[in-house]
């Protein structure tokens, strides 16, 4: 059982998280209970006047990495189940709601829907009502991809034009993408408090259901 003592620290570097970086946090300590890479998630040891959202015994989770975001931890997830939906709940959230947009009248091919982010992407498309399908087929208007190129250019047909690829794996081929006007972008998750909250509330209030990432995980 390791405590973690959090320091404010400079804005990260340009790389594949994207850390909004939390207020002076030099006297709060943290009881870690659950880790993997740098996902954590424990409890409130002590916190200072600068952070008041946080009690002494809170159960909280978050992103431990060049600057340190916190929320409180989802109350139906364990300490392990909330360091692994962290980074593919966060990504999935961002796909649907931020990149894509889905709205009601979308029909939206989730690609990978057995993997962890696509099952949430799955579950977030669905409730913003739009039309979900896990398999090629039907013309769909989005395309939510955990897979890769390969399967977006076996999909690419069932997409109309002007419709969007929305992946966090690659872009869409840059030649398919011109001739039919298809948006393709990448989503690399931007983990902040609001974001961890966000994915707190909807893990609690049953529109995500808990998907393993992988079997392996750190305890501490």
């Amino acid at each position: 059982m390791n405590a973690l003592s959090l320091a404010a620290a400079p804005p990260p570097p340009p790389w594949f998280f994207a850390v909004a970086p939390e207020p002076q946090t030099t006297s709060l300590r943290i009881q870690i209970i659950a880790a993997r890479a740098k996902a954590v998630a424990g409890r409130i040891q002590s916190a200072g006047s600068s952070l008041p959202m946080f009690k002494p015994g809170e159960a909280v989770f978050g992103w431990d990495g060049t600057s340190v975001c916190l929320a409180s931890k989802p109350r139906t997830l364990s300490f392990d189940q909330a360091v692994d939906a962290l980074v593919p709940a966060v990504t999935a959230l961002q796909m649907v709601c931020d990149h894509a947009v889905v709205l009601p009248a979308h029909r939206v091919l989730v690609l990978g829907a057995d993997t962890a982010t696509g099952a949430y992407a799955k579950q977030l498309a669905e409730w913003r009502g739009a039309e979900v399908f896990v398999t090629p087929g039907p013309r769909v208007d989005i395309i939510l991809d955990t897979v890769g190129r390969a399967a977006q250019l076996a999909a690419a047909p069932f997409i109309k034009t002007c419709g969007a690829v929305i992946s966090s794996i690659s872009l869409l081929d840059p030649e398919v993408s011109e001739e039919r006007f298809i948006r393709s972008a990448i989503a690399h998750p931007v983990i902040s408090r609001s974001a961890l909250s966000r994915i707190a509330a909807l893990f609690d209030s049953g529109v995500l259901t808990f998907k393993p990432e992988m079997p392996c995980r750190a305890r501490i």
